[in-house]
C-alpha cells in the first residue's frame, strides 16, 4: 500500500485516459518510482467521485 501512496503522489498519468466500455468508468495509467526505487504502474478506474485501483505491476523497461 505504501507503494501505491507514493506514486498517487509523485507519479505521472502517461497515457491518455480511456473509457471501459462495460462500466463507463474512466481509467488512468500512473508511473512513478516507489521509494525504494522500483518503477511501477498502476491503473485507476475512476468515476465521480470514488477510484478503484485495478492493477499494480512493476516496469521492467
Amino acid at each position: 500500500m505504501q507503494d501505491v501512496l507514493a506514486i498517487c503522489k509523485s507519479g505521472a498519468v502517461v497515457m491518455a485516459p480511456g473509457k471501459d466500455i462495460k462500466t463507463g468508468q474512466w481509467k488512468y495509467r500512473i508511473e512513478g518510482i516507489t521509494p525504494d526505487r522500483r518503477k511501477v504502474a498502476l491503473v485507476v478506474a475512476c468515476r465521480l467521485e470514488r477510484a478503484v485501483f485495478i492493477t499494480v505491476f512493476e516496469r521492467t523497461s
